[in-house]
C-alpha cells in the first residue's frame, strides 16, 4: 500500500514559480571515465557530462529542426502528433504523423507551444503557447480556440474521460499587496475548465511540502497523467523528489515513490504517464523508468545519462508500444552543449527501439 501523506493547512502568502523551459543543445564527446556498473548493465556507453568552466554552467543549443512531445491519438495507434520547432524562431509547427506511411499534416504552425500537447477521443488538442494561455484545437487543424485568459496559465491536462481540462493557474502579488488582502494567495491554483473553457473545479489541496513554519501553498502541478478519479504527479519538495498520486474525490495525496535529492542519477523528472497499476517516467538526464504504484517498486527500462536521456512518453491505446522524444546531447566546448532531439518507437518494456523522426545519423 502506498503510504499516505498528512497535509497542513495553514495561511500565508503563495509563491510558486513554474517554469516551463524546452531544452536545447549540442555536440561531441567528452572525455571521461565511464564506470563499468552502468556499462554492464546498460550495454553500452553512456557518458556524463565533465564539470562545466563557466560560472553559469553549460549554455545548450540546437541546429536544425527538432521533434518534441509524441502524443498518440487515444482512438488510433497508427496516429500520433508531436511538435517540430527550429525552422522559425518564436514559431512551432504541431504535426499529425501517420505512422503507415509517414505522412505528415502540419496543423498549426502560428503560435509557440511550450507545453506537451494532449489530445481526447473527440477529437480535441489543448496545449499552452509562449504567453501562458490555454488553447485547444481540433485534430484536423479546424477550431483554434483561445480558452484562458489569467495571468499565468500553463500544463493542460484532459481528465480520465477527456471532458475536463486541469491546468496550472499561478498569480504573483507583492508582499504589500498579500498583506491587504491574505486571500489573494487563493487565485494561485489547479484550475478545472470543460471545453467550452467554463470553469467546473478547482482543486485547493495544500501542498506536500507544507510545514507548520512554512509559507502556505496550493497544490500544482507540471507533470501529471490522470487515471478515473485520481491524477499521479511528479513534485520537487526540499530533500525529496517523488511520485503522488491525488484522489480527485477526496482531495487526499498519497505517495507513490520518493527520492532524496542528492543521490547519485536520482534526479528531476521529465514525464508522467500512468498505465494499468504502472507508472512510467523518464528522468532528466537519466533512465527511462517504470514504477508500480501498489508497492513503489521501480523497474529501469532504458538507461540514461547527460549524453542520451528521454522526455516526453506516450503509450498506445492498446497498450503495447511508447512514443518518446529521446535527446542526445554532445558537449561542444567548456561552456556549451548541443541537443537534438529525436522522436523513437519501442515496446512497453523499452524492447525494440527504432527512431522514427530525428536527423540523420
Amino acid at each position: 500500500m502506498m503510504k499516505r501523506t498528512t497535509l497542513n493547512l495553514l495561511k500565508s502568502k503563495l509563491c510558486l514559480f513554474v517554469i516551463l523551459i524546452f531544452i536545447v543543445g549540442c555536440r561531441k564527446d567528452p572525455q571521461i571515465v565511464i564506470e563499468a556498473d552502468l556499462v554492464d548493465e546498460c550495454g553500452f556507453e553512456c557518458e556524463d557530462f565533465p564539470k562545466s568552466n563557466s560560472w553559469f554552467g553549460y549554455e545548450t543549443y540546437t541546429s536544425g529542426p527538432q521533434y518534441r512531445t509524441p502524443k498518440y491519438n487515444p482512438t488510433n495507434d497508427q496516429e500520433f502528433i508531436y511538435v517540430r520547432t527550429g525552422e522559425t524562431w518564436g514559431i512551432s509547427e504541431l504535426v499529425k504523423v501517420n505512422l503507415t506511411d509517414m505522412s505528415e499534416t502540419i496543423l498549426l504552425n502560428t503560435l509557440y507551444i511550450v507545453s506537451e500537447p494532449v489530445w481526447n477521443a473527440e477529437g480535441w488538442i489543448v496545449f499552452s503557447e509562449l504567453n501562458n494561455k490555454i488553447w485547444k484545437i481540433k485534430e484536423d487543424g479546424s477550431s483554434l480556440t483561445q480558452l484562458t485568459f489569467g495571468a499565468w496559465d500553463s500544463f493542460p491536462y484532459f481528465d480520465f474521460d477527456g471532458s475536463i481540462i486541469y491546468y496550472n493557474r499561478t498569480v504573483m502579488y507583492s508582499n504589500a499587496e498579500l498583506e491587504a488582502n491574505p486571500e489573494l494567495y487563493k487565485d494561485s491554483k489547479i484550475i478545472g475548465i470543460n471545453l467550452d473553457g467554463v470553469p467546473v473545479d478547482s482543486i485547493l489541496t495544500s501542498d506536500i511540502r507544507n510545514k507548520p513554519d512554512q509559507p502556505f501553498l496550493y497544490q500544482l502541478w507540471d507533470q501529471a497523467n490522470f487515471n478515473e478519479e485520481r491524477v499521479y504527479f511528479f513534485w520537487a519538495m526540499e530533500d525529496n523528489y517523488g511520485i503522488y498520486t491525488l484522489d480527485l474525490i477526496s482531495r487526499e495525496i498519497e505517495i507513490v515513490d520518493e527520492w532524496n535529492k542528492g543521490q547519485k542519477n536520482y534526479q528531476l523528472v521529465n514525464n508522467v504517464k500512468y498505465h494499468d497499476g504502472f507508472v512510467y517516467i523518464s528522468k532528466f538526464r537519466n533512465d527511462l523508468l517504470k514504477i508500480n504504484v501498489y508497492t513503489g517498486e521501480n523497474t529501469r527500462m532504458i538507461c540514461g545519462c547527460d549524453e542520451n536521456f528521454y522526455n516526453t512518453m506516450s503509450l498506445s491505446p492498446n497498450g503495447d508500444k511508447i512514443l518518446v522524444e529521446r535527446i542526445i546531447s554532445k558537449v561542444l566546448n567548456d561552456e556549451e552543449i548541443d541537443e537534438q532531439h529525436e522522436i523513437w518507437m519501442m515496446d512497453l518494456d523499452g524492447g525494440n527501439a527504432v527512431k522514427i523522426l530525428g536527423n540523420p545519423e
